[in-house]
């Protein structure tokens, strides 16, 4: 069972005789997160619609919360507790005198139960400096369809050698792309019909690997009076939860626009309008856990008066979820002969586009009639 959940059951109310519990029981040790995951694949997988969520509810159901625990061994040294906390994640600043470095991590619930340790290998610290950006970046031959060049002025590395240099380019204001990593101060670039602006930045790497900061050249006008849409990487590749969906948009060749007019559309669904100045940042939030498993489309339109109007379209997947073997589903009786399925995960069971089961429910048996009727 997942080390931060006990028996903590959410009850929903079906009609006025039957209630349903969901209860999911695992040999193995998992995160709370990825049972829930699991829940959800497993309600999918029996065609019943139902999700799971892991937000905050209110505290009469919400289920005990882990904290991590996260430990360093130095040069074979004993362990050391550096940082407690509830992300996933931490970061580490290795010190100079370091030869060697292991890490473990454990969860701890609030009721002070602790998981085993997750334990990484003994890694050897490579103490290295990265170069230093380029002296200067110029670029020069910018026009839809030609060669544009850009050429640096060499980096130094002060402890090692430049191997390469990567060149990177943005298109109208969105993600870095890499254009080439070679070991030249020169690289040409394709510009392209259909952009609006580019611009390029490049860094070194030295023989180790290391990148150091780049330097990032001016933006350039390709086609003037278009609109154009800043965003991520057109894919966005794996997405198994929340996040947010940000972009900007502009007219190339302008210096300010107000009011223009933008539309966001996943899977055909709008989830944004509206009608922001150039420049102005975009956020919209995207739960993929209301979504079911494969490819899906985020598509931006956006327009301005007589400029040419845009539209880009981005892809993300929905990770699919495999059932462990080990697991079982039970069906109990409530103490007044009703009929219970346990629940020890399932803060929340939502239905199709996030409206509450409940009211799924309630809407339909308000429109059946009894047998007798």
């Amino acid at each position: 069972m997942a080390p931060d959940v006990r028996d903590f059951p959410a009850t929903i109310r079906i009609s006025s005789e039957v209630q349903v519990r969901i209860d999911y029981h695992a040999d193995a040790f998992i995160t709370a997160e990825e049972a829930a995951d699991l829940l959800r694949s497993m309600v999918e997988k029996s065609g019943g619609g139902f999700f799971l969520m892991t937000e905050e509810i209110p505290v009469a159901q919400r289920r005990p919360n882990s904290m991590y625990s996260f430990e360093r061994s130095v040069d074979g040294g004993g362990w050391t507790v550096f940082a407690t906390t509830s992300a996933l994640t931490r970061t580490d600043p290795i010190d100079d005198s370091w030869t060697t470095v292991a890490y473990r991590a454990k969860a701890t619930d609030n009721l002070g139960l602790s998981g085993p340790y997750a334990t990484s290998q003994t890694y050897t610290v490579v103490h290295n400096l990265p170069p230093t950006a380029p002296g200067s970046i110029a670029v020069t031959g910018v026009v839809r369809g030609e060669n544009a060049a850009i050429t640096l002025t060499a980096a130094t590395d002060p402890d090692g050698t430049v191997a390469s240099y990567i060149f990177e380019r943005q298109v109208d204001g969105g993600a870095w792309q890499q254009v080439a990593q070679v070991n030249s101060l020169t690289q040409t670039d394709t510009v392209g019909e259909d952009w609006g602006t580019v611009a390029y930045r490049a860094c070194a790497v030295d023989d180790l690997g290391l990148a150091g900061p780049c330097i990032t050249g001016e933006t350039y006008t390709v086609n003037s009076g278009w609109v154009t849409i800043g965003g991520p990487a057109e894919d966005m590749g794996s997405q198994p939860r929340r996040f947010d969906f940000a972009f900007s948009v502009s007219v190339s060749g302008v210096a300010s626009v107000d009011a223009i007019t933008v539309s966001v559309a996943r899977d055909g669904t709008r989830i944004y309008s509206g009608t922001p100045s150039a420049g102005a940042k975009i956020s919209v939030p995207v739960d993929a856990r209301l979504l079911g498993a494969g490819e899906h489309v985020i598509e931006v339109q956006a327009s301005k008066d007589d400029y040419l109007p845009a539209s880009r379209r981005y892809t993300f997947t929905v990770p699919a979820v495999t059932i462990p073997d080990g697991g079982y589903g039970a069906i109990s009786q409530a103490s007044d002969g009703k009929t219970m399925f346990y629940t020890t995960l399932a803060q929340r069971c939502i239905g199709t586009d996030g409206v509450d089961i409940q009211a799924q429910v309630d809407a339909l048996t308000a429109r059946v009639k009894t047998l007798e009727g």
